[in-house]
């Protein structure tokens, strides 16, 4: 399912707009004339980073924070991660916070719009990683319509033409590459560039005292509870998922990035606006090698739109290398329930959707979840100190999401200008 980041509306370039100029100002740039490096070299894989990293999540951590930090962001998705990393490179400490215990290895958004993409080359080749890691462009180019996932073929759209890839009008271009592998990348980053974060198991050290002093750190396992503006600026209750410990956390600015049911937006009582429960779907993640070689053979594209009799859903192909696919079903409660969707009847639904019976499924995951098109009211609290990014202000429809999305870079790079001259720096944000 395309869905949208909404990088457009980071924290950062609001925060700036409304410090600076007391006016919200959507875009924001990665340029930096900053560069640190990790005290020493990470030989850890992907998956391995995202299988075995935990954020330290102790009482002792965040009691430890007493000191005011510039930015505290709850939620630790893409545009989280995202605003930490372009803040430490800008030399302004951060902390990220979020509820979850470990991060989600659901695929979800998958689509990088083409502005992230270049907004993603000044994060120390994140880009070049992303396109030597996505799946070929081949695989992923065409929608296609069908009866079933080998059947009669009602349509194919491609939706790349030649003059999209030639870099006339910019230097990369648009990408397919599943969120959790792109978490990895930017956990990975964030290490390199000297942001804390915990392996799992690890003890709290001296050294991990000394990195929430340095560029900042990103904590699981802490929700926030309440948000209090000041004169002085903000006042965060955090409470941790596990324990129940509570804490203080007192910060210049606090940007809501924890998604479409934003606890931050609730404590703030801002209100969403726009369409509501457009429809509900049942999400299964699956895996089929069988399955991602016929179609990378036959007939490879990123969504397969099937109806037939006995079926009918979108087939997203995360990775046919890899045989990795999400199913969207429609879900009708009452009538049907989320327990209805055993492993037994997902495989089965997969194979009325293929049309032929798949040996090689493998369930990981079904979740149910709603389509909205709202925005929030307004991205700032009445004070300007707290911000809503993402998910959080707003809710797209897959159709029309646009992928992730960052807009109006000369303006981002106007704001990134500002907010080094806020807090004290040199201003050298050079042209993208």
């Amino acid at each position: 399912v395309c869905v949208s980041l909404s990088l457009s509306q980071m924290a950062a370039a609001s925060v700036l707009g409304w410090r600076c100029r007391r006016t919200l100002l959507w875009p924001w740039s990665s340029t930096s004339c900053f560069q640190f490096c990790c005290p020493e070299p990470r030989t850890r894989s992907i998956t391995a980073l995202m299988g075995h990293l935990r954020i330290e999540s102790s009482t002792r951590a965040m009691s430890s924070l007493s000191q005011q930090v510039p930015v505290l962001i709850v939620g630790a998705g893409p545009v989280g991660l995202v605003l930490s990393i372009l803040l430490a490179k800008f030399g302004v400490q951060s902390l990220v916070v979020d509820k979850r215990l470990q991060f989600s290895q659901h695929p979800q958004a998958h689509f990088i719009n083409n502005r992230t993409m270049e907004i993603f080359r000044k994060l120390d080749g994140l880009t070049g990683q992303i396109e030597s890691l996505q799946p070929p462009l081949e695989h992923w180019r065409k929608f296609i319509y069908c009866a079933t996932l080998v059947g009669p073929v009602l349509g194919i759209v491609d939706h790349l033409q030649p003059h999209d890839l030639a870099h006339i009008n910019s230097p990369t271009w648009v990408a397919h590459f599943s969120q959790h592998r792109l978490l990895a990348l930017l956990l990975e980053l964030a290490e390199r560039i000297g942001l804390h974060i915990q392996d799992v198991g690890r003890e709290w050290s001296p050294r991990c005292k000394e990195c929430i002093h340095g560029l900042g750190q990103i904590l699981l396992g802490w929700e926030c509870t309440s948000i209090e503006e000041t004169s002085q600026g903000i006042v965060a209750r955090m409470a941790s998922s596990g324990s129940g410990s509570e804490c203080i956390v007192t910060s210049n600015f606090l940007v809501g990035a924890d998604g479409a049911a934003s606890s931050v937006r609730n404590l703030m009582d801002l209100k969403m606006e726009g369409e509501c429960e457009l429809q509900r779907l049942i999400s299964i993640h699956f895996f089929s090698k069988e399955l991602g070689q016929n179609l990378a053979q036959c007939r490879p594209g990123m969504l397969y739109f099937v109806f037939n009799a006995k079926a009918i859903g979108v087939v997203v192909a995360h990775d046919l290398r890899l045989g990795e696919f999400v199913v969207q079903l429609p879900f009708y409660p009452p009538q049907q329930h989320i327990e209805d969707f055993t492993d037994k009847v997902c495989k089965s639904i997969v194979c009325d959707l293929a049309g032929y019976t798949i040996l090689d499924i493998e369930i990981k995951a079904v979740k149910p979840w709603v389509m909205h098109a709202q925005v929030a009211e307004c991205y700032l609290s009445k004070k300007g100190q707290v911000i809503l990014a993402g998910d959080a202000a707003h809710n797209f429809p897959p159709s029309g999401g646009f992928g992730a999305t960052v807009q109006d870079i000369d303006g981002g790079r106007a704001i990134a200008s500002q907010f080094d001259q806020g807090f004290g720096m040199e201003s050298s944000v050079p042209e993208p």
